[in-house]
């Protein structure tokens, strides 16, 4: 499992001319995150799950 988003690097790689914002109103989204097993995980999956808890 690996997940990465980070947004200015992906402005940063494209050539198009793009403009941020941010908005009044704060957007979230709800991820939904599946796997086997746990033991099967790698330490930073096992870490970012850790991670989520708290969030």
């Amino acid at each position: 499992m690996e997940v990465l988003f980070n947004e200015q690097d992906i402005l940063q790689r494209i050539s198009y001319d793009v403009i941020t914002k941010e908005l009044e109103v704060p957007a979230y989204r709800k991820i939904g995150l599946a796997y086997r097993e746990n033991q099967t995980l790698s330490l930073a999956s096992k870490q970012f799950l850790n991670y989520l808890e708290y969030r």
